[in-house]
């Protein structure tokens, strides 16, 4: 045994593969079982549009400014 750490780093990859792969199929029949993945709804949303929710809070504050100013230009000209 000239390399005992190469030893544990072996098992800690197989250990890791091996709670991976367990936790996948664990998924997998939960999904199975109608459990509810929103979460990666969300996410697919998210990576389409990444600064969607920035927008729609941009556009509502145009619109609210645009209200603004129509409601004083109304104003000021009788």
């Amino acid at each position: 045994m000239q390399h005992p750490e190469r030893i544990y780093l072996v098992l800690c990859i197989l250990g890791a593969i091996l709670v991976g792969s367990n936790a996948l199929m664990y998924g997998i029949a939960r999904g199975s079982r109608g459990a509810n993945f929103d979460w990666l709804k969300d996410l697919g949303r998210t990576v389409r549009r990444p600064w969607s929710k920035e927008q729609d809070s941009l556009k509502e504050l145009a619109k609210q400014a645009d209200k603004i100013r129509s409601d004083r230009d109304q104003g000021n000209s009788p």
